[in-house]
This record gives structure tokens, C-alpha cells and sequence, in this order.
């Protein structure tokens, strides 16, 4: 009677422990298709630095890194980005890293 009860306590272990790998399956295989599809689309639509938003977002952040680079005219830029935290927090992360600026867009 104890190993039988023994031996059930073995079996119900072992099934959470097959289901964790399956759990453990799935999730890899998310990340495997999410890094897929990333990769598809840089391959088919390529990495443009630089456009649409960037022309306002990165020369907020390159004004965090230096403001001697916009001595004119940087409200332009400031006022639109004043209500986000991108422009700062991406400057700190270029500070922190010593990566240039287009490297940590990118990530």
C-alpha cells in the first residue's frame, strides 16, 4: 500500500515535470518565431536609421548627449519630444553603453 502510494506521489511528479518542458517547449518556440520574423522583416524592408520619427527623435537625443551640436532652432525638436521619455532615457543608455547612437536605436 505505501508503494503504491509512493508510487503515485513518482508518477505526479514526473507528469509536472513533463509539463514544465512542454511549457518550457512553447516559450521557446514563441521567441524562436518572434526572432523570425524580426530577421524576415529587416531582410525584406531593410534598417533605415534616421527616417520618418528618427528625424525628430534623434537629434533630441544627440542634444542630450551634447547641446552644443543645436546652438539655433532646437525647440523644434525639443517641443515635440518634451512629452516622452525616449529622447532622455535614450541618451542615458548611449552614456551607460559608450555604444554611438544609431547602434542603440537599433536595439
Amino acid at each position: 500500500m505505501i508503494l503504491r502510494s509512493l508510487r503515485r506521489v513518482f508518477e505526479a511528479g514526473a507528469g509536472v515535470a513533463r509539463g514544465s518542458l512542454l511549457i518550457k517547449q512553447e516559450c521557446l518556440r514563441k521567441l524562436v518565431l518572434i526572432l523570425g520574423f524580426t530577421a524576415l522583416g529587416f531582410a525584406v524592408m531593410g534598417y533605415h536609421p534616421g527616417l520618418e520619427d528618427d528625424g525628430i527623435y534623434l537629434p533630441a537625443v544627440k542634444a542630450h548627449l551634447n547641446s552644443a551640436l543645436f546652438p539655433f532652432h532646437a525647440e523644434f525638436f525639443r517641443l515635440q519630444v518634451e512629452a516622452t521619455v525616449f529622447d532622455g532615457w535614450m541618451a542615458r543608455f548611449v552614456q551607460l553603453t559608450g555604444s554611438s547612437v544609431e547602434w542603440a536605436e537599433l536595439f
